[in-house]
């Protein structure tokens, strides 16, 4: 489901906002034309050269008979440095492979081999934990990022606020899921925006979520078990309207581009049980009219959130 960013136009107006076009034939590792799902996350946030904010969610698209056709926000010449586009491609058999991709600035279609890296660049550094001083940290603290920096913090053995809006459920040990009641998390909404963490910081895919409408309690299962971290924060950061789906293959919304001030838009779609769902195509034409297509008769909601 694209929702990293979304801008009220067509897609043949993308080159307007400097977007790259990606487009070629792609096989799977065994030399068949692929068929599936493409799931992309860009590494960090960062500012376009031609000054476009991007964010850092997970989006995805539909890929048929190998015709591959994606336009992305050129992370080169962006500020951070050394970003790079996560890519995973899960074909309908169930064979999935990953590449990294790393997009520049162009005026006309690039093929895959110009994007595509054996890694994605990396700015860690190694050190042995008698190298860090003390500075000022007492026993039983660890690090912990604030806005202002890192600093010593007691050492989160439940969930703890992690900043304006976020929620953050620290797993010392695997586990294979966890719920978050709404007195733990404290909002008001069931419109949850769920990522999770192993113990290195590596970005990983939740099994299932599902966010109760009635009680707000999230639920998160993990296969294999996790050891790490949830960041949930409210998806109602803007102006927010939401339409019921009762027993439908296709939705169209007309004008609700204007209705949400005429900006970029992030969608989230829900079943019945309140978990996510990803549909076939969904997107915001010129017009303002959001339109989203399913396999099958769906029933549950569509939110959408200006940005």
């Amino acid at each position: 489901m694209t929702c990293a960013r979304i801008a009220i136009l067509a897609l043949a107006a993308w080159s307007a906002l400097a977007a790259t076009t990606i487009s070629d034939v792609i096989y799977t590792p065994s030399g068949v034309l692929f068929s599936g799902r493409m799931t992309y996350r860009l590494s960090r946030p960062i500012t376009t050269a031609g000054g476009i904010s991007v964010q850092p969610v997970t989006e995805s698209i539909v890929i048929a008979n190998g015709v591959l056709g994606v336009a992305l926000e050129p992370n080169i010449g962006a500020q951070p440095e050394n970003t790079w586009y996560s890519v995973q491609f899960i074909a309908t058999n169930g064979v999935s492979f990953q590449q990294t991709w790393v997009v520049p600035t162009s005026g006309t279609v690039v093929k895959l081999h110009q994007v595509i890296r054996s890694a994605g660049p990396s700015t860690a550094s190694s050190f042995a934990p008698w190298q860090l001083q003390r500075s000022g940290a007492e026993n039983g603290q660890a690090l912990v990022w604030t806005e202002g920096g890192w600093a010593p913090r007691p050492f989160p053995s439940a969930g703890i606020g992690v900043g304006a809006g976020v929620f953050e459920k620290v797993m010392a040990d695997p586990v294979a899921s966890i719920v978050i009641g709404a007195a733990e998390h404290g909002w008001s909404t069931a419109n949850i925006v769920i990522e999770c963490y192993d113990q290195t910081g590596q970005r990983v895919e939740t099994a299932r979520e599902v966010v109760d409408i009635a009680t707000r309690a999230v639920t998160i299962s993990f296969v294999p078990n996790l050891a790490g971290r949830c960041w949930l924060r409210s998806g109602l950061a803007g102006r927010t309207v939401g339409i019921a789906v009762t027993a439908q293959a296709s939705v169209s919304w007309p004008n609700v581009g204007a209705e949400l001030g005429g900006g970029a838009v992030l969608w989230r779609i829900y079943d019945q049980t309140g978990a996510r769902v990803e549909p076939g195509q969904a997107g915001i034409d010129a017009a303002g009219t959001f339109t989203a297509a399913f396999s099958g008769a769906f029933t549950g909601r569509v939110v959408l959130v200006a940005q």
